[in-house]
């Protein structure tokens, strides 16, 4: 099955329909990345962690904030900021959404590779989608793209 293209490349190509801005060997597709799809990922996102099991038998609960739950990044990640995050692999629980995703980032795959020729000569592949829940922040961290994309804001 291919995977349908969540913008055709006629309009990535054109500036009046596709905010784009590349630096550096880096696209960002400013608000490109539907609003309800990013409601339908932090919907899940937050439906998930709520429903997890979460075991970490290597974590030292003495390290580990009983009233906030934060994990002391200085102790156990070499660095002084706090560290409270949930992540998983999204390819494992929703398929649909990754499939949602992925068309969006094709879109923006073929557009980037139309700005940098010689990606032509490579196979690039996107086997997994990470999702990473951060205090407040969500990041999507999605595999070997996100070497080839800064990161995807959604619509206003």
């Amino acid at each position: 099955m291919k995977l349908p293209d969540y913008r055709p490349h006629e309009l990535m190509l054109d500036p009046n329909i596709t905010k784009v801005e590349f630096d550096d060997f880096i696209g960002v597709w400013e608000n490109f990345m539907p609003r309800p799809v990013c409601d339908e990922i932090r919907g899940f996102i937050d439906n998930t962690i709520e429903q997890a099991c979460v075991i970490n038998p290597g974590l030292d609960l003495s390290q580990v904030d009983s009233a906030d739950r934060v994990i002391k990044s200085a102790d156990l990640y070499g660095g002084e900021m706090n560290r409270k995050d949930m992540a998983f692999i999204l390819n494992y629980v929703n398929r649909d959404l990754v499939l949602k995703i992925n068309s969006i980032l094709r879109s923006c795959v073929l557009h980037y590779i139309s700005q940098y020729q010689s990606l032509t000569k490579t196979s690039l592949i996107s086997s997994d989608i990470k999702i990473q829940k951060h205090l407040l922040v969500v990041d999507i961290i999605f595999g070997i793209m996100k070497t080839l994309m800064k990161h995807m804001p959604c619509e206003k």
